[in-house]
């Protein structure tokens, strides 16, 4: 399982309906620039609530998949972005919460029977 654990979204200068908590706060931006204050590595981005199908990061453009109209998930880039600017753009009206960052690899055992 993949997994983003530290989002460098919260340190940039994004606006804080990307940063906040309640995926009722949205974006209804279709492009807009992130930038940093120091350069970061990015691997993998967090959509929470959009109606988008298609995110375009840095020229990385990545459709993205969601049951009915609703895009959440972890989605992973092809090539690692690293500086200190990101340039978004959408095909939706609205986007709610957005995370980015490097993700972990976590290890996942197979459910077990329950015992004593």
């Amino acid at each position: 399982m993949k997994i983003l654990f530290y989002d460098r979204i919260q340190d940039s200068d994004a606006p804080d309906s990307l940063k906040s908590a309640s995926l009722a706060d949205k974006l209804t931006d279709s492009s807009f620039v992130i930038t940093f204050d120091a350069s970061e590595t990015i691997n993998c981005f967090g959509i929470g609530n959009t109606d988008a199908t298609e995110i375009t990061i840095n020229a990385q453009v990545i459709s993205l998949i969601g049951i009915g109209k609703y895009k959440n998930g972890l989605y992973l880039l092809t090539t690692a972005i690293t500086g200190t600017v990101l340039t978004i753009s959408h095909n939706g009206t609205y986007i709610g919460r957005l995370a980015a960052g490097q993700y972990v690899q976590l290890g996942c055992s197979p459910a077990r029977e329950p015992g004593f």
